[in-house]
C-alpha cells in the first residue's frame, strides 16, 4: 500500500485508516447533541450566565440567555415567552415558552453552530415543561420606568405645586 501523505499528519493517519479498515472518519459536530448538552447545562444552572436579558416586541416577549460552558463555549439561547397578566397587577402567568434561535461558538473560533427554525421547534415541543421553568426562572416582565429628566421632574414640581383641591 502506498502512502502519500507525511508521516504523522492528520491527513496520513485519515488516509490509512480509510484504507485499512475501509471506514471514513466524521470529524463534524453533531448540532443535536451540541443543543442537548448545553440545554442540559442550563437547566442544571451550570452555565455561566455572561448575559441575560428580556425584551418585547408590540405582540411578543422574548429572553435572551447568553453563557459560557466549563470549556469556555459560548452558548446563546433565544427564546419566545408567552405569558397571561393575572390579576393582580405585575403577575404574569408564563403559558407557553419556545426556543427561536440558539447558537454555540468555540472559543477559538473554529467551531460555530446554529440551529434551524424547525429543529429548534421540535426541541421545543419535546422539551416544553422544561423550558417553561428554564424561563420562569430568568424572565423579567417589569416595565422599564421612564428616565426622569429635569423636564419631567420640572413638571411634577408644577404639579405638586398647586396642592391639593379641597
Amino acid at each position: 500500500m502506498k502512502i502519500f501523505n507525511e508521516s504523522g499528519s492528520k491527513e496520513r493517519f485519515n488516509e490509512m485508516f480509510e484504507r485499512v479498515a475501509k471506514t471514513r472518519i466524521n470529524e463534524s459536530i453533531d448540532s443535536n447533541i451540541v443543543l442537548e448538552l448545553a440545554f442540559k447545562e442550563l437547566r442544571e444552572k451550570r452555565l455561566n450566565i455572561v448575559n441575560q436579558k428580556t425584551y418585547s416586541t408590540e405582540t411578543d416577549s422574548y429572553i435572551e440567555i447568553v453563557g459560557t460552558d466549563k470549556s469556555s463555549n459560548s452558548v446563546t439561547f433565544t427564546f419566545n415567552v408567552i405569558a397571561d397578566e393575572d390579576l393582580q397587577d405585575g403577575v404574569y402567568n408564563i403559558t407557553d415558552a419556545i426556543m427561536t434561535s440558539f447558537t454555540f461558538d468555540s472559543p477559538d473560533g473554529e467551531d460555530s453552530i446554529t440551529i434551524d427554525e424547525k429543529e429548534l421547534a421540535n426541541f421545543s415541543q419535546g422539551h416544553k415543561n422544561e423550558i417553561i421553568e428554564i424561563v420562569s426562572d430568568y424572565v423579567d416582565f417589569e416595565e422599564d420606568e421612564p428616565e426622569m429628566t429635569e423636564e419631567i421632574q420640572n413638571a411634577i414640581n408644577k404639579i405638586d405645586s398647586y396642592g391639593s383641591c379641597e
